[in-house]
């Protein structure tokens, strides 16, 4: 759960204050929804799993106005869609996380991006997994299984569990497409339809695949 925290916090690393980012040691006012301290995992009782893609990890944040956040604990949380950073002992919401251009992680790359979902436009962290006139990414959605506890019988799990899928998305010049149909996949790239259309079938690859598609685009893009 989230637990409110003083609107004057000292931070250790980063937090966001009218568009900008702040960095190392400053006593700052916090904007309006970013002045809490995440300190649980916010799963419901009865929940087995976990919201955490990785453990904490040394990682370093990339701004767009050129600073560099270097040797900062983050991990990230899929559940709630939110980028974490850790400071005598608390874990705390990163602010403002449009001021970031990207976060690496020892073996991930993750970006802030707008993105279409139900009609809407969204915004949220994408693990970068090949960059390229057209990229591959990643967007991380929690699910919960339900039991599968038999009464009767007394076997099976009495708890949901939580699981964490990955969705396939192409980065096109910038707009984030979800790979949902390889309709989509041709439409992106129909400037080479014969050359890849010729690709897959050799290969015969599969567009639900992310192997696949880092083999793919590659060729694409050389």
């Amino acid at each position: 759960m989230f637990k409110p925290f003083p609107i004057l916090i000292m931070l250790f690393s980063i937090i966001a204050i009218h568009g900008m980012l702040y960095a190392q040691n400053m006593r700052i006012e916090a904007p309006p929804g970013y002045n809490i301290i995440y300190m649980e995992n916010n799963l419901p009782k009865n929940i087995e799993g976990s919201p955490f893609l990785d453990d904490w990890q040394l990682s370093d944040i990339l701004l767009k106005n050129g600073d560099v956040i270097s040797g900062i604990m983050l991990r990230y949380n899929v559940l709630t869609d939110q980028m974490l950073f850790q400071s005598n002992n608390n874990a705390y919401v990163i602010g403002a996380p449009e001021n970031i251009l990207e976060i690496k992680l020892p073996n991930r790359i993750f970006a802030y991006k707008y993105f279409l979902k139900s009609r809407k436009i969204e915004k949220g962290f994408f693990e970068i997994i090949l960059s390229g006139k057209v990229g591959l990414a990643i967007k991380y959605q929690s699910k919960v299984i339900s039991s599968n506890y038999n009464v009767a019988l007394g076997v099976g799990n009495k708890n949901d569990t939580l699981i964490n899928q990955e969705k396939l998305y192409l980065d096109k010049e910038g707009q984030i497409i979800q790979l949902n149909k390889e309709k989509v996949l041709f439409e992106v790239l129909n400037d080479k339809y014969k050359e890849v259309s010729d690709f897959i079938e050799k290969e015969n690859l599969s567009y639900k695949s992310k192997e696949d598609m880092i083999k793919l685009l590659t060729f694409y893009n050389q």
